[in-house]
């Protein structure tokens, strides 16, 4: 029996007049009656009441009209989803992240999104944080992947990690002498390189304000002698003497060459939030909803 017949026996049945009815399925009346007999003839059982002018179903026509509707209902479910999941495969998301945070970050999340989701496409724009900010503002991006503070008043953050910043220290430096060993990662009182130049990150970017202000509740301000827009380049920079510097959590966990730097953690207020962001009051398409839920899942991971 094909969908059609039922969707045929389903109007008769809700119109009660089967001119109506083929007026409503654009079909001659005597095409319908003759679909009605054969539907009839299949199921070896009569539907309507015969003789009877308003349609009166029998008991077997009336398990065929409610059973039917539920099947019509489910056939136009089963057409929404696939033209919902077909709209979605055309769909390009466009998402922001720093280069440096990509090079870490994106190896964890995207080949699992494209193993369970072979069909999302990405345009993936890598540039400092205040710029991607800008962009998402401007209605340019789906979302992206940053530290939280400062916030753009635009936009809205969810928090998905707690990110531990630490100081880099060169090898060779006489202030590794002074760090009492521990088993895990030792702490470092900042007051120890108030004197030290330090490489850093260049202004413009999230970090400096925060490491400016760990500075300074450590009773200095940090002199530099080189920025930067990479994290990489003063962790390598620092592992050649150069100076001291921040570095987040994900490059000391990274294998250690013989020309790294040590690294120390500073204080309980050395955390920063790693955040997704997207625009205020704003409908986030799935395609990009999919591959946020893993941002999220890998972080919880760790």
């Amino acid at each position: 029996m094909q969908l059609n017949s039922i969707n045929y026996f389903v109007t008769i049945a809700q119109e009660k007049n089967i001119s109506k009815a083929a007026d409503k399925l654009f079909v001659s009346q005597p095409a319908l009656s003759q679909y009605m007999k054969k539907i009839e003839s299949e199921l070896n059982t009569p539907l309507f009441v015969h003789g009877n002018r308003n349609f009166e179903l029998t008991q077997a026509g009336e398990i065929f009209f409610q059973e039917g509707q539920v099947i019509l209902q489910l056939y136009e479910q089963m057409m929404r989803r696939i033209t919902s999941l077909a709209n979605s495969n055309q769909e390009i998301v466009h998402f922001g992240i720093s280069p440096f945070y990509s090079k870490y970050y994106l190896p964890k999340i995207i080949p699992h999104v494209l193993e369970r989701y072979p069909w999302l496409q990405f345009n993936i724009i890598e540039e400092h944080s205040v710029y991607l900010e800008e962009k998402l503002a401007a209605g340019e991006l789906d979302f992206c992947a940053l530290p939280l503070y400062p916030k753009n008043p635009l936009l809205d953050y969810e928090v998905i990690h707690q990110e531990e910043i630490f100081l880099a220290v060169p090898r060779n430096h006489p202030v590794n002498a002074l760090i009492t060993p521990s088993s895990g990662i030792s702490y470092i009182d900042l007051r120890l390189v108030r004197n030290e130049p330090f490489v850093s990150l260049k202004s413009i970017q999230k970090f400096s304000e925060m490491s400016h202000q760990l500075c300074e509740e450590a009773g200095f301000t940090p002199r530099t002698i080189c920025e930067t827009l990479n994290w990489d380049t003063v962790d390598t920079l620092v592992g050649t003497g150069l100076g001291v510097g921040f570095v987040p959590e994900v490059l000391v966990k990274a294998p250690t060459t013989e020309n790294s730097p040590n690294y120390y953690r500073i204080s309980a207020k050395a955390f920063r939030p790693y955040a997704i962001v997207t625009q205020k009051n704003s409908t986030i398409s799935h395609p990009a909803m999919l591959i946020i839920d893993y941002f999220r899942k890998a972080f919880q991971g760790g």
